[in-house]
């Protein structure tokens, strides 16, 4: 009994298993998932044609008919994300000119044409590529050739089926009308792109030309009402007389006042060579592609965006940029700027200065409030003679051992222990480093060029190389640990000496200074005697707080200006 059981058992479960078998290979089959997709799709039932076509491609993934299938629906779907990545797929798994064809096709509906150029332009198998060529509408054929033109140029596009087309940086867009006739270009740069653009969805190669046309006179219609608001006053040009192009080729210097708001106008100044913007927010800076003139640009203040520092470092001929405060991090487009002499980063965040390394013809460079820590991008300035780094992370200038030519050098606020690299500045003239943590400063007696010194809150506790400086005229050593002036000789321009907040007990050595007219030494608690500054002859004002100092009879009798706290040297005797 029991084993009649078990066959019958056993012979229900083979004929569930072959029945199963069957399905799977005679029903479920990719041909009839397909099938049902197409009855789904007839049915506008678009979720489960897409669920059986993409069962389909699951199991025969390199079947091109049945990508397709499944492309249209996601297409019917508004899917256009799915379609891309289905044909992608099938590209990567059984390339074919019809699979290129659909993703190109794909890409014009959303408006790709950039896309769509692209992957038909990379195709890399040589007989898809050479069917696809055959497949594809031909480049449009532009007239006139670009080029420069001194007159008005009609421009005319070429092409069996439609083709888009962009006067800008853009490139072109099904968003915009197809081209449908002639047009005329503005005075200025153009720069003219278009695509060809099949019913079957393949585009052509982009045809991208240029034109440059100067010296065309024509009537200017402004954009910017502000902008020409301010032109007329200018050139005294009644609001009811048109203004020409060639009435602003006599203007070579504008600052452009923050109630304007587009730039666009600015592009017909062919001549400008000096533009001020201050305090602005206006992101297109594109006019300049026409402005091959410029040499002057200050946009302190400003927003600069990526695309407006990209138009200013292509700026042929500048060759002085102010770029303080223009929330700036990233400076590469600034590599293009070849012929910059002078160049203002200041107040800003920037920590990458390799871009500026191939701008051999600088000769003056702040970076003073940024976030540099190295300066090796600098060592092959050979015409570099000024230096803002003050107010950034440096703890080292040793890069700057091959900038021999350097006349003022500017380091405060760092983090400065070392400045031996002065050895080899034989040309300094102005070095101020106060703020940092420099304790030896032997290395300037190379410096024999001297007239500005400022070596303020350090870690000094002697001076000795400011002997070698006879040109010196400013010279600043408060707030460190000095307790001595070395022997100076007569130092013919001398005319500042601040050494507040030292640990001086004389100043002998500061006699007989010809120039000397300003001194401080305040804070310096056991100097008694300041009378040897009678013996300079154009002595103006003595600060002596917080010393001994009590007789200033013989510098009062010059009629100098002394600060000195008297009642401190009487408490000072009450204490003894």
């Amino acid at each position: 009994m029991h084993m009649k059981k078990a066959l019958i058992i056993l012979s229900i479960l083979a004929v569930l298993i072959v029945t199963a078998f069957c399905l799977i290979y005679f029903v479920w089959t990719a041909e009839n998932m397909n099938a049902w997709g197409d009855d789904a799709l007839k049915e506008n039932r678009l979720e489960r044609a897409v669920t059986w076509y993409e069962r389909a491609v699951d199991i025969e993934p390199k079947n091109e008919a049945y990508i397709l299938d499944l492309v249209d629906a996601n297409i019917l779907s508004s899917n256009y994300t799915q379609a891309e990545r289905n044909l992608v797929n099938g590209i990567k798994n059984a390339p074919s000119a019809k699979l290129y064809t659909k993703l190109s096709h794909v890409y014009v509906l959303q408006d790709k044409l950039l896309d769509a150029q692209k992957v038909l332009d990379s195709i890399s198998d040589p007989a898809i590529r050479a069917q696809i060529d055959s497949l594809r509408p031909e480049k449009p054929v532009i007239s006139p050739e670009g080029g420069e033109y001194n007159e008005l140029v009609s421009v005319t596009i070429e092409s069996p089926v439609s083709v888009y087309y962009s006067l800008s940086e853009a490139f072109p867009t099904t968003s915009s009308e197809p081209y449908t006739g002639a047009f005329t270009l503005s005075a200025g740069n153009s720069r003219l792109q278009a695509i060809a653009v099949s019913e079957d969805g393949l585009v052509s190669p982009l045809c991208d030309v240029s034109y440059l046309l100067v010296g065309v006179v024509q009537e200017l219609t402004f954009v910017s009402p502000e902008l020409e608001a301010m032109i007329r006053e200018m050139l005294y040009i009644p609001s009811t007389e048109p203004i020409m192009t060639d009435d602003l080729w006599q203007v070579t210097e504008l600052e452009i006042p923050v109630e304007v708001t587009d730039y666009t106008d600015l592009a017909y100044f062919e001549n400008l060579t000096t533009l001020s913007i201050h305090g602005s927010v206006v992101e297109d800076y594109s006019f300049m592609a026409n402005l091959f003139n410029l040499q002057n640009v200050d946009v302190s203040g400003s927003y600069i965006g990526d695309d407006a520092l990209k138009y200013i470092g292509l700026l042929p001929a500048l060759q002085h940029l102010n770029l303080s405060s223009c929330g700036r991090s990233d400076i590469a487009s600034l590599s293009s700027a070849v012929n910059l002499i002078t160049l203002d980063l200041s107040n800003n965040s920037i920590q990458d200065i390799t871009a500026l390394e191939g701008l051999e013809k600088l000769e003056i460079l702040n970076l003073e409030s940024n976030a540099v820590t190295y300066l090796e991008s600098l060592g092959k300035m050979a015409s570099l003679s000024e230096l803002n780094i003050a107010k950034n992370n440096l703890a080292s200038l040793d890069p700057l051992e091959s900038s021999t030519g350097l006349v003022k050098l500017t380091a405060d606020n760092n983090q400065l222990m070392d400045v031996s690299v002065l050895l080899s500045m034989p040309k300094l003239e102005s070095f101020t480093a106060a703020n940092n943590r420099i304790a030896d400063v032997s290395y300037l007696s190379a410096c024999t060029q001297m007239t500005y010194l400022d070596l303020s809150n350090n870690r000094l506790t002697s001076i000795d190389a400011v002997t070698k400086m006879p040109a010196l005229t400013y010279l600043d050593i408060s707030n460190n640990s000095i307790t001595a002036l070395p022997e100076l000789p007569i130092m013919e321009q001398l005319q500042h000496f601040y050494a507040a907040y030292n640990e001086l007990t004389t100043i002998e050595m500061l006699s007989n200074q010809p120039l000397l007219a300003y001194v401080d030494v305040d804070y310096n608690a056991e100097l008694e005697d300041i009378t040897c500054l009678a013996t300079c002859p154009l002595i103006v004002k003595v600060d002596a707080f917080g010393t001994k100092v009590s007789d200033i009879q013989a510098l009062l009798d010059m009629s100098v200006i002394v600060n000195y706290d008297p009642s401190a040297v009487i408490d000072a005797e009450n204490d003894d």
